[in-house]
């Protein structure tokens, strides 16, 4: 375990996998619980670097002011498969409360000569993220509406 920069120069416990990826995850008294993932940036990218069958585990909420405690919050653990020319499918579950469903579902991507991964479900919420140089692993957060999510896929 290592200490990771947090905003406002605060200082939060993360595990750093070498060159590679890194996991934040932080609470201060009174403050909301933060989680950040990323990625080593560098190298080139393209759709094709995105292509194969990817573990991917997200972890969102959509939980309104007035819900009690430990309620609106979701996490998935899916396979997707992505084709390395712009279009993938899922499936797996999702937990929400702690009951269990089936999810799956396609939709679109597109991977920038940067990194920068943008993918869109059909009928889901937006998000961007990265793609690790090689292609082996991404990181993923909604970019609008609800819910607000964060995960991660890595290349099985």
């Amino acid at each position: 375990m290592v200490l990771c920069p947090g905003p406002r120069h605060l200082a939060f416990p993360c595990n750093v996998v070498p060159r590679r990826v890194a996991t934040r995850a932080g609470e201060t008294s009174g403050q909301p619980v933060q989680i950040g993932i990323g990625v080593k940036q560098g190298g080139t990218f393209s759709n094709a670097t995105l292509s194969g069958r990817y573990g991917v585990t997200m972890y969102d909420s959509d939980a309104p002011v007035d819900v009690p405690p430990l309620k609106g919050f979701h996490s998935e653990v899916v396979t997707l498969t992505s084709d390395g020319v712009g279009n993938f499918t899922y499936s797996g579950n999702k937990n929400t409360d702690g009951v269990s469903s089936a999810k799956s579902g396609s939709g679109t991507y597109a991977v920038a000569a940067d990194g920068t991964l943008t993918l869109s479900s059909t009928g889901g919420t937006p998000h961007k993220g990265s793609v690790l140089a090689g292609g082996s692993t991404f990181i993923l957060a909604s970019t609008s509406g609800q819910p607000v999510d964060i995960g991660v896929g890595i290349l099985k």
